[in-house]
């Protein structure tokens, strides 16, 4: 199984593949996930938007506008979904459809990533065993989505093998 397959299973239907962001998929992309994992920071670690500002710059990706998209954050603390009053599936494409995408321990970003177009540059967080808020967090090329504390094992779906 590789990326290919998985987008001619699972794509989108007509009208669920858009959004209204202005900006043609040229645009930085960060998903920052928050909801659950704030419950229980002794079991996950959550990625501070402060991470992904150092990331960008450490990376050195392009001077583009940068959308940062979190789920379960009180609407007044959400700029984008203020200003673009995003759903879910608004939300998704809004990582899927970015040239750069800086994603989180989540599988919404990695499937965002999964069904993104083919050019799409993808960097994951590198937790290894770190729990509770992280802002000093390193980003690695690559939708390598590391489960963690599952049995004390940690799996690595690579993007080659899905």
């Amino acid at each position: 199984y590789n990326r290919t397959w998985c987008r001619k299973i699972f794509d989108l239907k007509e009208g669920y593949n858009t959004t209204n962001i202005p900006y043609d998929g040229n645009y930085i992309a960060c998903h920052l996930r928050h909801g659950d994992y704030q419950k229980y920071p002794n079991i996950y670690a959550t990625i501070g938007k402060e991470a992904y500002e150092n990331a960008i710059k450490e990376i050195n990706l392009p001077d583009l506008p940068i959308i940062f998209i979190q789920g379960n954050i009180p609407k007044e603390d959400y700029a984008t979904q203020e200003k673009y009053d995003t759903s879910f599936i608004d939300d998704f494409n809004i990582l899927r459809n970015a040239s750069f995408l800086l994603r989180a321990n989540s599988t919404f970003s990695w499937w965002a990533h999964v069904l993104s177009k083919e050019n799409q540059i993808v960097y994951s967080p590198v937790l290894d065993n770190l729990t509770g808020k992280q802002d000093n967090v390193k980003f690695e090329l690559g939708n390598h989505n590391k489960f963690t504390h599952i049995n004390k094992t940690t799996f690595y779906l690579h993007e080659d093998k899905i």
